[in-house]
């Protein structure tokens, strides 16, 4: 197994700092180095984290403990941590959040299987208690440059990265969000990060992070401006696009657990744990089956009216995509693959057909039939796409454009 690299930067942290290294301990996966830096903190954290390494070292678990003079900030920490590790891999996590047990078995595994060397996840958000989150930030199945280039979707709590096929990647010199200006390096590299969808990580909320909106906005301006090295003109342009990426796509990512809970608690009986969906050929469930491997498939083409549906210049505003979503033999979703075609207007006829093939084919031999899967929920491009249920009208729809719903009996037949 390879060398795991954990850098962590600590900063007056000695109330959270051991439950967040307990996290790191009781992962599955060894070996794991942990490369504590503090910053010149006024409490015990560095006393801390010294006496944590003395008691849990062992030969698959390694801890160094290093220290700067005066307070130099997170992105000077990291660097030196960075410029330490020895992992072939390198991740990140802060002294006040936690990670889940499987955290580091997910990702690398995920890596190796789809041949990535970058990898993020889902996470929790708590404030006091991680058993008890208050929301869940989802993720992209597959994250490329230019959509992190927009707004910072990376949780550096979930980022690892492969240090032997990249190198090591510096972290920028910047005050704040010097986190979002080093993935943008590591994925300028890498081209894209895969997304894991459950949650592997937990993020404590601070009450002090969102103190002054205006400062923040300042240092995201700085990563376009003085990271990027994009003139001032540029620079505008880029942030207005970081205002409608944060606030109207991002923001739909953050899923309240209470509003969760009552959803699925209002009337989760209704619906069968899989939904049969049955094959018709030349229509909407064509693409439909199982693989070699054991793993079913179901393919289509699909649409998004970004902004809500407008009668006028409708093919203007609808943007067109092809998906193959992957679940396996039990019907439990797995992946999704897909490809974003372009606005509905500029769609070549049989362009859908000839961009869903090319999804498929890598696949391997196709057994076309029905299948039986179970609901589920993915984002793609900042929305939800899947068999989504309706609790209203007691139907499971295939979103985002509601072309395909069953309701009962369950006979795998649809309405349109």
């Amino acid at each position: 197994m390879e060398l795991v690299s954990v850098i962590m930067p600590t900063y007056n942290s000695a109330l959270t700092l051991k439950e967040a290294l307990d996290s790191i301990i009781h992962q599955s996966y060894r070996p794991i180095e942990i490369i504590t830096i503090d910053d010149a903190s006024n409490d015990d954290s560095l006393a801390v984290a010294k006496k944590y390494a003395q008691q849990h070292s062992t030969q698959d678990l390694q801890f160094v403990a290093l220290s700067n003079d005066e307070n130099a900030g997170a992105g000077i920490s990291r660097n030196k941590g960075v410029e330490k590790a020895s992992g072939t891999y390198i991740a990140f996590l802060d002294a006040d959040d936690i990670w889940k047990p499987e955290k580091l078995t997910t990702q690398i595994d995920a890596m190796k299987t789809q041949n990535a060397s970058v990898c993020y996840g889902a996470y929790e958000i708590f404030k006091t208690n991680p058993d008890q989150p208050i929301s869940v930030y989802k993720v992209f199945e597959k994250l490329t440059y230019d959509k992190l280039h927009k707004t910072n979707y990376l949780g550096n709590l979930t980022g690892i990265y492969n240090a032997a096929v990249l190198g090591k990647i510096a972290i920028p010199s910047l005050r704040k969000r010097q986190d979002w200006a080093m993935w943008l390096d590591v994925l300028k590299k890498a081209d894209f990060a895969i997304g894991i969808q459950e949650p592997i990580a937990s993020y404590r909320l601070s009450d002090g992070l969102s103190a002054n909106k205006i400062e923040l906005v300042k240092h995201n301006y700085a990563v376009y401006r003085k990271h990027l090295g994009y003139s001032a003109m540029k620079s505008y342009w880029n942030m207005m696009l970081f205002f409608y990426e944060q606030f109207l796509v991002k923001k739909k990512m953050i899923v309240s657990i209470e509003k969760k809970q009552k959803e699925s608690s209002k009337n989760d009986d209704w619906f069968p744990d899989k939904i049969l969906i049955q094959r018709e050929e030349d229509y909407h469930t064509h693409y439909l089956g199982e693989l070699n491997d054991g793993r079913l498939f179901f393919g289509y083409n699909t649409f998004i009216f970004p902004n809500g549906f407008q009668a006028e210049n409708w093919q203007e505003s609808r943007l067109e995509y092809v998906v193959v979503y992957l679940f396996d033999n039990n019907g439990k979703f797995l992946e999704a693959l897909y490809k974003f075609i372009g606005k509905t207007k500029d769609v070549q006829i049989g362009e859908s057909e000839r961009l869903l093939l090319q999804l498929l084919q890598p696949l391997g031999k196709l057994k076309f039939r029905s299948i039986e899967v179970k609901p589920f929920s993915t984002i793609i491009d900042g929305f939800e796409f899947g068999l989504i249920t309706d609790d209203e009208i007691q139907t499971i729809e295939l979103q985002p454009s509601s072309t395909i719903a069953f309701s009962a009996p369950w006979n795998g037949e649809y309405d349109t």
